[in-house]
C-alpha cells in the first residue's frame, strides 16, 4: 500500500463528516406544534321542535386552542321519540322530548346537549280548491278551469250531478246531465262577442216544468239535477255564476243553494244583465259540497269557484 492512499482514505472521511454536519445545519430539526385542545362544546337545532316524522339537524361547534377538529358524536337520550344520524340529523318518532348529546372526539369529556319536542303530527288534510266550468264536451274550457259536462254521479268520485229531490242525502241518486249542457257560439246578434269565456257555456239545471219556459226537448233531461263536488270537510267560500248567453233565453228564474245557503235567489236576466253571480261562505261536513237550485225556475249554471275560506 502506498504511502499516498494511506494519507488519502482519513482526508475523505473527513470530507464526508463535514458535509453531513453542514446539511444538518442547513435542516434543523422541525419544531414540535402544540396539539389541538377542547375547552367547550355547544349545539344549536333549528328548529327545536318537529313534529312527528319531521327532521331537523343539529349543528355542534367546538373551542379551544389550535384550531381543533369540528368531529362530533351524537346520542339521543330516547330514540323511541328522537333519534339521531352520525351527521347530526334527527327524526321525530313520537310525541315527547329527547335529549341530543354532542361529543367532541378529540376531547370526549366535553359536550353538550340539547333538548328536541317532538309534537304530534298534522292529521287535517290541506282543504280543496277547484275551479269548474260547467260545458258541453266540444267547448273550450277557460284557463285554470276543469270542465263538467254533466256526467252523473258516481259513489267512487264523489262528484257528479244527481236528482234535486236527493241533494246533500247520504244516498244521491245520479243523475246524467250531459245532453243538458250548452255552448253558446257567438253570432253577432243573439250572442255577442266580448264577454266572460266563463259565461258562454252552461248546464241547465232545470229545463221544463215547473220552469216558465218551454220543456227542453229531446234528448235532453227534463228532471232537475244538482251538482255534487268531492271536498275535504272544512269551510269554503264558493262562487257560482247563473244565466244564458242568448239573448233570446230571458225566461229564468235563477235560483241557485250552496250546502242549504242561498247564493242566488230568483234572480230574472233581462237584456242589461244576463248573469249574475255571488259567493258565499260554507262548511261542508260530510265530504260533499252540494249546489242545488232549489225554488228557481229554468236555472242554468255557468261555473263554481271552490277556496278555503281564512
Amino acid at each position: 500500500m502506498s504511502t499516498f492512499s494511506m494519507f488519502r482514505r482519513p482526508a475523505t472521511i473527513a470530507l464526508a463528516l463535514t458535509s453531513s454536519i453542514a446539511i444538518m445545519a442547513c435542516n434543523p430539526a422541525p419544531t414540535p406544534q402544540p396539539a389541538a385542545t377542547v375547552t367547550g362544546v355547544t349545539v344549536t337545532a333549528t328548529p327545536a321542535t318537529i313534529k312527528v316524522n319531521e327532521t331537523t339537524t343539529v349543528k355542534a361547534v367546538a373551542t379551544g386552542t389550535n384550531s381543533p377538529a369540528q368531529t362530533f358524536t351524537f346520542k339521543s337520550s330516547n330514540d323511541a321519540v328522537a333519534t339521531v344520524t352520525a351527521a347530526g340529523l334527527v327524526t321525530g318518532k313520537s310525541v315527547g322530548t329527547a335529549d341530543i348529546t354532542a361529543t367532541s372526539t378529540v376531547n370526549t369529556t366535553k359536550f353538550a346537549v340539547i333538548t328536541i319536542k317532538v309534537e304530534a303530527a298534522d292529521t287535517t288534510p290541506g282543504l280543496t280548491t277547484a275551479k269548474v266550468n260547467f260545458q258541453t264536451a266540444a267547448a273550450t274550457t277557460p284557463v285554470g278551469y276543469t270542465a263538467n259536462t254533466g256526467a252523473a254521479y258516481t259513489a267512487a268520485s264523489m262528484t257528479g250531478w244527481v236528482t234535486e229531490a236527493s241533494a246533500g242525502t247520504a244516498t244521491p241518486v245520479p243523475l246524467d246531465l250531459t245532453n243538458n249542457a250548452r255552448n253558446r257560439v257567438v253570432d253577432g246578434t243573439n250572442v255577442v262577442a266580448g264577454g266572460d269565456a266563463r259565461q258562454y257555456t252552461q248546464i241547465q239545471m232545470q229545463c221544463g216544468s215547473p220552469t216558465t219556459g218551454n220543456t227542453c226537448n229531446a234528448p235532453a233531461t227534463n228532471d232537475p239535477g244538482a251538482f255534487e263536488y268531492k271536498v275535504v270537510n272544512g269551510k269554503y267560500n264558493v262562487t257560482v255564476s247563473v244565466g244564458d248567453a242568448d239573448k233570446r233565453n230571458l225566461n229564468s228564474s235563477h235560483t241557485i243553494n250552496v250546502e242549504g245557503t242561498n247564493a242566488i235567489s230568483k234572480f230574472v236576466p233581462t237584456l242589461a244583465g244576463q248573469f249574475k253571480s255571488a259567493t258565499v261562505m260554507v262548511t261542508v261536513a260530510d265530504g260533499k259540497l252540494t249546489i242545488d237550485a232549489k225554488g228557481g225556475q229554468n236555472t242554468k249554471l255557468n261555473y263554481v269557484d271552490i277556496v278555503p275560506a281564512n
